[in-house]
């Protein structure tokens, strides 16, 4: 698939940066803060060094997604990284359970950005540190030191993520063009974002998703203790009871479906829904995230349907980028 493999290959020669799509931040303050959030979702928040970066997802009582986030703790300061559209659910299933506890979220989108270098090059962290650190310097800017960053990959494309202040975030981003590197626009991102199966909300994340059936299986601890829907989230997994997957399909023809439902079909069988798809690619089709009952049907090759309404479209499951299985893990 050319555009695919062009665009991957292009991100790999010269490296790529973004500053993520749909992503914002709130800032955690009150004493009982970090805490609480521990204690409401899915991963160890409190266990690590000082300055980490940890992902959790918060679920319902029945194990179903109601967010998921990057906890970045720097120091005394902790921060929520997620989906804009999700800022209102979230804030008020936490506010649901906070009765004495110290603590507010506070929207600080407009002052930090989160950004994403991505390439070969990429970014060991220790590497991207002294680069910044040498921008600083000889641009003569202020306020390095409010920085967080932690590698992760994409596809299999590595990389480093990265929260800083907006105005530190726009000078390093245009430096890093200047110096060669590509600035990924919003559909060349979702296109290897879909390729890579990485979940995004709502589309793949909602209150009809488990974490494990979109890939989150990182971001769930199964020592930490309690957390809301802990019960349901164990057993699913202990009992092999995860009913659906994330698939990648490759898909002929014109994308432009009239239906708001796309279902993927084998024959007669309805097997699952499309959640996300790229735009048209250069040699025709296009690539689409689906959330699809597991069984023989996920494997890479094999030949399905996607129907909207009257319209078909012919599809085949592609392995997820940078990985030879149907089931991705997400960095």
């Amino acid at each position: 698939m050319k555009a695919l493999t062009d665009l991957v290959r292009s991100v790999n020669a010269q490296g790529a940066l973004v500053t993520e799509h749909g992503l914002g931040c709130l800032e955690v303050r009150g004493k009982d803060g970090l805490d609480l959030l521990h204690r409401l979702s899915t991963n160890d928040l409190i266990s690590g060094p000082a300055h980490r970066v940890v992902r959790t997802v918060f679920t319902s009582e029945k194990g179903r997604v109601v967010a998921d986030a990057e906890v970045v703790v720097a120091g005394s300061n902790t921060y929520l990284i997620t989906w804009k559209s999700a800022f209102g659910s979230l804030r008020d299933w936490i506010e649901r359970f906070t009765i004495l506890e110290d603590i507010s979220l506070a929207e600080v989108t407009d002052d930090l950005t989160v950004s994403w270098l991505l390439g070969p090059d990429s970014f060991s962290r220790m590497h991207f540190e002294n680069q910044m650190e040498t921008h600083f310097r000889s641009a003569q800017v202020a306020g390095s030191a409010n920085l967080s960053c932690w590698t992760s990959n994409l596809g299999g494309i590595p990389g480093i993520r990265w929260l800083a202040g907006r105005s530190v975030a726009a000078e390093f981003l245009d430096a890093a063009v200047h110096a060669g590197r590509m600035r990924l626009d919003a559909a060349s991102y979702d296109l290897i974002r879909i390729a890579a199966g990485t979940p995004v909300y709502p589309n793949e994340l909602n209150s009809g998703t488990h974490p494990l059936e979109v890939g989150l299986r990182e971001a769930i601890s199964f020592t930490k203790g309690c957390y809301v829907g802990q019960e349901v989230v164990t057993r699913l997994d202990a009992y092999g009871k995860v009913q659906r997957q994330l698939v990648l399909l490759e898909v002929q023809g014109d994308p432009d479906l009239s239906s708001q439902t796309t279902e993927v079909v084998l024959g007669d069988q309805v097997l699952g829904h499309i959640t996300s798809s790229s735009g048209p690619l250069f040699e025709g089709g296009w690539l689409a995230l689906a959330l699809c009952r597991k069984g023989s049907h996920t494997q890479p090759g094999t030949e399905l349907s996607i129907r909207a309404g009257a319209q078909t479209r012919a599809a085949r499951v592609r392995p997820f980028l940078g990985s030879d299985s149907p089931h991705p893990e997400h960095h």
